[in-house]
This record gives C-alpha cells, sequence and structure tokens, in this order.
C-alpha cells in the first residue's frame, strides 16, 4: 500500500475547474468576485493556490489571475508564511501540511481579505485498517475496519488508464461499478456491468455515518481498457466532501441541459463555497492506494 503522489488530474477537471467557471452566476459587468482555489495533502510538498476574478455567466472571456494579492497560510493559529506568486498563475507555499491539523488561507486583494480553513483528516491507514486486493480481471475487492471515532468522507475511484467513454475524464475510470449498500445513490447510473447492481459516475462515495458495522467488505469494478490501473480511496474533509458532490451534480445538469438544450428555467445546482468574503473552495484530503500492472483470475501483479 502506498499514498497517491499526486494531486490527480480528473478531480482537476471536474472538481477545481469546474469551481472557476460555475460557482457564480452573474449577468452583469459588476461584483466581480475573487475565486480562491486550494486543496491539500500531506502527500505534497508544496501547498498551492489559484487567484482569480470571476466571469459573468454569459463571458467567453478568460479568468483573470490576480498578481498582485497577499497570501498567508497558518496551522493551528501559527502563521506559516507567505506564498509567492508564479509564472503559470498559481500562487505556491514550500510547505508539508499534516494530517489531523487545522489550516487556514488568508487572501488580500486591493484591502480586502478573504478567508476560509479546513482540518486536514487523519491518515486513512492510521484511522482505519484498510486492504485492496485484485480478485478477477478488472474486479477488486476493498477491506475497511472502520473506527467510530470521527466522521469519514470516502471517496473510491481509479487512475492510471483510459476507459471506453467519449466523455472520458483524464486518466479517471468512467464508472465504478459495486453493489455496496451504502454507497451514495446520488451519481448513481443504470448498470452496463453484468455482475453489479449499480455504476456510480467516476467515484463511489460513502461516509462511516451510517455504517453499523466495525469491518466491511467492498467488491467493485471499473470501465477499462488499459492497464496499469491504481485503485484510490480518498478520505477529504467535510468542505472538500461538499464541493466534490454539487460539482458533480453541476456537471451533470449542464450535460442534460446540453443534450435537450437550455430551457427557459433551468437554474445551476449551487456549487459549495466555503471561502468567506469570495467564493471557491480550500478543502484537504488524506489517501490510500495501491497499483495493480495486471489483474490476471485470482492473482495479484
Amino acid at each position: 500500500m502506498k499514498k497517491v503522489k499526486y494531486l490527480f488530474l480528473s478531480f482537476f477537471s471536474i472538481a477545481l475547474l469546474g469551481c472557476v467557471e460555475d460557482v457564480n452566476i452573474n449577468l452583469g459587468e459588476q461584483n466581480r468576485e475573487v475565486v480562491l482555489n486550494s486543496i491539500i495533502t500531506p502527500d505534497k510538498d508544496t501547498v498551492v493556490a489559484w487567484l482569480s476574478l470571476s466571469q459573468p455567466v454569459v463571458s467567453n472571456e478568460k479568468f483573470e489571475p490576480v498578481k498582485n494579492a497577499t497570501i498567508e497560510f497558518f496551522e493551528d493559529e501559527i502563521n506559516i508564511g507567505k506564498f509567492v506568486w508564479k509564472d503559470s498563475s498559481q500562487y505556491v507555499l514550500p510547505f508539508t501540511v499534516s494530517p489531523n491539523k487545522k489550516y487556514r488561507i488568508e487572501a488580500t486583494v486591493d484591502g480586502k481579505t478573504i478567508w476560509a480553513e479546513t482540518t486536514l483528516p487523519k491518515a486513512i491507514d492510521k484511522e482505519c485498517e484498510i486492504s485492496i486486493h485484485g480478485i478477477h480481471r478488472r474486479e477488486f475487492q476493498l477491506h475497511l475496519q472502520l473506527q467510530k471515532t470521527e466522521s469519514n468522507y470516502f471517496w473510491l475511484s481509479a487512475t492510471g488508464y483510459s476507459g471506453a467513454s467519449d466523455n472520458l475524464i483524464k486518466g479517471i475510470a468512467n464508472s465504478v461499478s459495486s453493489d455496496f449498500e451504502y454507497a451514495d445513490a446520488f451519481n448513481r447510473m443504470p448498470t452496463e456491468y453484468y455482475s453489479y447492481k449499480f455504476d456510480y459516475m467516476f467515484y463511489m462515495r460513502f461516509t462511516n455515518q451510517f455504517i453499523n458495522k466495525k469491518d466491511i467488505d467492498i467488491y467493485f469494478a471499473f470501465e477499462t481498457i488499459r492497464r496499469p490501473v491504481e485503485v484510490i480511496l480518498l478520505s477529504t474533509d467535510c468542505h472538500l466532501d461538499k464541493y466534490m458532490k454539487s460539482s458533480m451534480k453541476m456537471s451533470e445538469l449542464e450535460a442534460d441541459a446540453g443534450e435537450e438544450g437550455m430551457f427557459l428555467g433551468f437554474a445551476p445546482f449551487p456549487i459549495y463555497t466555503n471561502i468567506h468574503g469570495g467564493t471557491g473552495i480550500f478543502g484537504s484530503f488524506t489517501s490510500v492506494s495501491k497499483e495493480f500492472q495486471k489483474i490476471e483470475d485470482n492473482n495479484e501483479h
């Protein structure tokens, strides 16, 4: 078992970019908000933040980066330091965050300060016993021995291969197939995989809040046409959990509207934000993963 060493591309595709593009619904040129995006994980040695101005929904202009901001970062009320602007439209701060600590980010633009806080979840492999097995071709088993010490928000998916759908998000499985009875139904679809009852778009989300047993086994499969595959389990804070869920709902509504044509009463699903005085997302996650080079019947490689 190893931790994910990167913030996988698909997350930025459906979540981070979705926030910048969709969260502010404004038909005019006034009241442009500052958009702050930063997602932290202990698997990185640098904290990255994106700062821009929101655009009206009818605008075709690119989002305008804010280059003259002062962004500060705090760990348990201790000022860690200030971010530095990079030409890549990012602000960076060399620092490694730690699980179970509280973080705060403050961005000051033209005398106005926006801010947000997150508490990084405990490391998954410290919070519960976990194992991931390949059992048959593209099928897998996740075993969790849960501890009821706090609420956990889990997101299960996989990276490292292409899927069969034309709507493929970069590097991520198009769907997770499973019979797991505690999975959130918000992104559930009719299954096309005969072994399981349900498909879940891109991720399968579940929380330990409603699971009454300590040991659980989850059997699942991914839509895939190439290996190797890396099975990934995220444990997110409550803010990132709400943001990912609302962002995916928004993406689904936009896709439906695109197929049927935008109608007069269309109202986008509100994307969650925890940025005080602005919009965007400041969230955190820990993760575990396991890579499978090739899956054969009843064997792992």
